[in-house]
């Protein structure tokens, strides 16, 4: 079976890092992604809302260098998030982030020099 994502696309929020109570590191990453539909005179751009998650040692570096309007390449595999809210049941679907590369960089960014722009989470490598 196959389980796999690749998007690019621009942060729409700054990402949220927070802790596991176990003090595990996880980053929430809004993205947005864009593309052309239609045909002839009838072209319209079409834009999708992605939630991805990243995590550990990659959770950390996307919420040191990324900021809400950055353009990133996010590879990783899907997972859907089931709970309640009163009573009733919910789900999302989420990528669960394995590599995430940053394709543009502002003036003045720095950028880990290890990385060379793609950030890998340690356990995809």
């Amino acid at each position: 079976m196959l389980n796999r994502a690749e998007v690019i696309g621009r942060l729409t929020r700054d990402p949220e890092l927070r802790y596991t109570p176990k003090g595990t590191p996880v980053c929430h990453l809004a993205l947005a992604t864009n593309e052309m539909v239609g045909s002839g005179e009838h072209r319209e751009e079409r834009t999708e809302f992605h939630d991805v998650t990243a995590w550990d040692t990659l959770a950390e570096t996307c919420a040191q260098y990324l900021a809400k309007g950055r353009l990133i390449f996010v590879e990783g595999r899907l997972h859907t998030e089931r709970w309640e809210r009163d009573a009733v049941p919910q789900r999302r679907t989420v990528i669960v982030a394995g590599t995430v590369r940053f394709l543009d960089r502002p003036e003045g960014t720095p950028i880990p020099a290890d990385t060379a722009d793609a950030v890998t989470s340690d356990a995809e490598r």
